[in-house]
């Protein structure tokens, strides 16, 4: 059993996709406009350093997994949130892009 778990092992992990896109992490928030129809704010956080984040679908998935949509979304804005001293230019710039310096973007 134990010569088989390392083979188990990678062929699960084999069966999934992998990548890395510098992304930190995000936050999702609902409003119920009407019974049925609800707001979505879906705000994600990236490292200025990875990769540009553009026009990524979003998919909702029923509880048991049955039914799958995407959704039509509207980015409203791309702000730089890095935490810097006043007089300091924000280190994002230009917005959506790879740069070198340490920065997040919201």
């Amino acid at each position: 059993m134990k010569r088989i778990l390392p083979l188990l092992s990678l062929l699960f992990l084999a069966t999934f996709k992998l990548s890395a896109s510098h992304m930190m992490g995000g936050d999702i928030a609902y409003e119920c406009i009407s019974p049925g129809k609800y707001k979505l704010v879906v705000k994600i956080y990236r490292d200025c350093r990875g990769i540009p984040f553009n026009s990524p679908d979003i998919g909702m998935y029923c509880k048991d997994g049955s039914t799958s949509v995407t959704v039509n979304y509207t980015r409203t804005a791309i702000n730089d949130i890095t935490e810097v001293c006043n007089s300091d230019p924000k280190p994002c710039n230009p917005e959506n892009t790879t740069i070198s310096s340490p920065g997040i973007e919201e």
